[in-house]
């Protein structure tokens, strides 16, 4: 009987020498591995959830914003008498402001008025250090500056005689609406009341109709009798007076109605007469061809003196006017018929 071979004894044996070599192949494999660990991830960069967080601060290389001017370069508006009529011309001169509100600032500086060197050149006006600090308010409301003053009336009196109204106004409205950006039109207050301004200058305000304050009747129309007036024009040829009827109050009646208009004032109307005008109407009046006129010559015993209608503007010539008025002097008219038949200066200190 023959043996079996030993094959799968062999084969067990190559088995498990394969197995105790195995180990020491991995190992010797694991030998030419690089064994530094591997680079650590970056970590992602945070977003700001606040939209609103500080930014960086600028690079110190980059140029920083500059800074907002506190003060800007503005022009007031004065009265010059060498370079024009001072009644209704005005002159620009610099002046240096806030930048944070310029339109206050520039008021401010205009009431202030001129320096002694724009004296020195001409330049005045209504303004002065007796009206620094007058300035209440200004702002833009739809389009129109208010401009709130303090009383100026004490301070400033012939204002509202009609070169003085011009000249104020024309030193008001143009430095206003020269800095006023965007604004179209001025409304002046003293103390928070815009009647009180313009009655003062004997204006009808802005956008108000002259006539609605007791003006019916046509600019031919006055009753028969005797008015006082200031004389705004004499037409010789066509024998017209152009006036502007007054109240010229004398004794008692001056006294209450001054004390009525000048409240702050206890010593009563200077000189013992007032003049009130609230009305700025100008009435067109035809003239008699034997009108009598009556004139005041200082010089002259008596001081009134015969004159005619056709002597009248050659006589008032020589006399101190006003802008836009014959003569400074007010005047009474005496109408019958609705014609003039007498004309009277009334003489004034």
């Amino acid at each position: 009987m023959r043996a079996r071979p030993l094959l799968p004894a062999i084969r067990t044996r190559r088995a498990v020498r394969w197995l105790v070599l195995l180990p020491l192949l991995l190992a010797a494999i694991g030998c030419g591995v690089d064994e530094d660990p591997p680079p650590e991830p970056v970590p992602p960069v945070d977003e700001p959830d606040d939209p609103a967080a500080e930014p960086d601060e600028p690079s110190p290389d980059e140029p920083s914003p500059d800074p907002a001017p506190e003060t800007v370069e503005v022009e007031i508006y004065l009265s010059n008498h060498t370079l024009g009529d001072p009644c209704t011309e005005v002159f620009p001169v610099p002046r240096t402001v806030a930048a944070d509100d310029p339109l206050t600032g520039t008021l401010e500086a205009l009431l202030a008025g001129p320096t002694d060197e724009e004296r020195e050149e001409g330049y005045g006006g209504w303004f002065s250090d007796e009206t620094e600090g007058m300035l209440r308010s200004a702002e833009i409301v739809a389009g129109t500056v208010m401009v709130d003053l303090e009383d100026l009336r004490p301070v400033i009196p012939n204002a509202s005689t009609s070169c003085g109204s011009s000249a104020l106004l024309a030193q008001l409205d143009t430095t206003t609406l020269a800095v006023a950006e965007g604004a179209a039109s001025v409304l002046y207050l003293i103390e928070g009341e815009h009647d009180v301004f313009y009655e003062w200058l004997q204006l009808a305000p802005p956008g108000q109709d002259p006539l609605d304050d007791d003006a019916s009747g046509t600019d031919t129309d006055l009753a028969d009798g005797r008015h006082a007036v200031l004389l705004h024009a004499a037409d010789l040829p066509g024998r017209t007076l152009t006036v502007d009827v007054i109240q010229f109050l004398t004794g008692e009646e001056a006294r209450i109605a001054y004390a009525e208009d000048h409240p702050e004032d206890p010593h009563g109307p200077p000189n013992g007469y007032h003049i009130r005008n609230v009305n700025p109407r100008l009435r067109t009046l035809p003239v008699a061809t034997d009108t009598e006129v009556i004139l005041i010559q200082l010089d002259a015993d008596p001081a009134e003196v015969a004159s005619s209608w056709e002597a009248l503007l050659d006589d008032l010539a020589s006399q101190p006017g006003d802008h836009d008025l014959v003569s400074y002097n007010p005047f009474w008219l005496t109408l019958e018929g609705g014609v003039v038949t007498r004309i009277e200066e009334q003489f004034v200190p």
